[in-house]
């Protein structure tokens, strides 16, 4: 079942929060949880990409951030996250 943009939107501003809030394991496990459902949300998985960088764990961001290349490769967010952090 596709994921509305207000409820991508909604989940963005939930994990930004947390991260601001220096919250990373509760952003984790948020999203963890999210993806247990919906595994494939390539959203989702960005963001969790973002968190792993966060937690300085640049393999498993490198790892999501190049499958979500593969998997579209127009999209340009995931090279781009890719870049910074090969950087």
């Amino acid at each position: 079942m596709p994921v509305s943009f207000a409820a991508r939107a909604a989940v963005a501003s939930i994990v930004q929060t947390q991260v601001r809030a220096g919250e990373l394991d509760a952003a984790r496990d948020y999203l963890d949880g999210l993806l247990a459902k919906t595994p494939d949300d390539p959203a989702l998985r960005f963001l969790r990409g973002g968190v792993h960088v966060l937690q300085e764990e640049p393999d498993q961001a490198e790892a999501i951030y190049r499958k979500l290349m593969e998997e579209a490769p127009d999209n340009p967010r995931p090279m781009q996250a890719l870049y910074k952090l090969l950087q």
